[in-house]
């Protein structure tokens, strides 16, 4: 029986977990863009395509109230997928009311609670989600002081 040394385990093992992780990452992406509709409202817009994976939102120095966000499916995501959006302390910023979302219906959520406060960097986070194709937009609406 051959005996594999320590030294070429943890070779093999490093080579291993390189691997799985250079899979998983490039199995999703998101672009994140910018625009003022009006004086005091803007629209963050998240575009995300692939199974689960997550994007940094940095503020683009815009500061205010969330309004709602719209959720638009494209390509086919896994049915009752869930998106999170939460803030520097790792509050979600809609309570949840972006879990279990259509595959196929585009959806308007507001938070679950009044005068959510957008300012600073958020984490946009896509999970539950496993078809490798799919792909949707997340636009959040927030109205400025």
């Amino acid at each position: 029986m051959k005996r594999f040394s320590k030294r070429g385990f943890l070779i093999t093992l490093f080579t291993l977990l390189f691997v799985l992780l250079t899979v998983a990452s490039a199995s999703a992406s998101a672009t994140v863009t910018w625009a003022r509709l009006s004086s005091k409202v803007w629209r963050c817009q998240i575009a995300w395509s692939g199974t689960s994976g997550n994007t940094t939102i940095t503020d683009n120095n815009v500061a205010g109230m969330v309004l709602y966000a719209e959720v638009v499916p494209a390509d086919s995501p896994t049915a009752d997928y869930d998106i999170t959006i939460t803030n520097a302390a790792g509050i979600d910023l809609f309570g949840g009311q972006l879990n279990n979302l259509s595959s196929s219906a585009a959806e308007r959520r507001e938070p679950v609670v009044p005068y959510v406060y957008w300012s600073g960097s958020h984490t946009f986070t896509w999970a539950n989600q496993s078809e490798a194709s799919a792909s949707g937009t997340v636009y959040v609406y927030i109205r400025t002081p």
